[in-house]
């Protein structure tokens, strides 16, 4: 949508005040780009086109202008996917790792499957937070399109559901579970393998 820089490039209306009102209202609103962020690195483009650390569009970025950039931009991506990988690994393993692996052919309900393959990690609102809401695995599985806040709510109804109908319902908090992973990731790679 061309509106905030059309607003920007004073395209629009004869007026400044109406061309700012639809910039703001275009980019703040309509495509969640800051209408004076942009402003800002516009007229600093326009001031130092194509100079390297005055202008904003030629910066470090996904595309490198310059081999310097270029070399800069190969060590950032590596690090930042090397990085990212780490995270997401971090907050993912602790759900399913060590948890049962049903065998191929196998059959099991929808409760007793996603019960046993999950656990949930708890801790409180710095786990809530470190973990984004994927520490709520058993219910997250349960239930995949449930709003991420209403599952910590829906955790005491299922877990005692579970308790009172048989399949063990598994949390514990962030140490024990990253625990089980590395005792699971050390027992499966230990395999010999014919």
């Amino acid at each position: 949508m061309a509106g905030p820089w059309l607003a920007g490039h004073q395209q629009i209306s004869d007026s400044r005040k109406t061309n700012r009102a639809l910039g703001l209202a275009a980019g703040n609103l309509l495509v969640d780009t800051s209408y004076g962020w942009w402003q800002d690195k516009h007229l600093r483009h326009h001031a130092n086109p194509n100079h390297e650390g005055l202008d904003p569009d030629v910066g470090e970025g996904v595309i490198a202008w310059s081999g310097e950039q270029a070399a800069k931009t190969i060590a950032f991506i590596l690090i930042h996917r090397g990085l990212y990988g780490l995270n997401l690994g971090s907050a993912f393993a602790p759900d399913h790792k060590g948890m049962q692996m049903p065998l191929a052919g196998s059959r099991m309900n929808h409760l007793r499957k996603q019960v046993l393959t999950s656990r949930d990690v708890t801790g409180g609102p710095v786990v809530d937070f470190l973990l984004g809401g994927v520490n709520y695995q058993i219910e997250h599985h349960l239930f995949p399109s449930m709003p991420r806040p209403h599952l910590k709510l829906a955790q005491p109804i299922i877990r005692d559901y579970c308790n009172s109908i048989g399949p063990p319902y598994r949390a514990c908090g962030p140490i024990e579970s990253y625990g089980e992973c590395l005792a699971y990731l050390r027992k499966a790679g230990s395999v010999e393998h014919r």
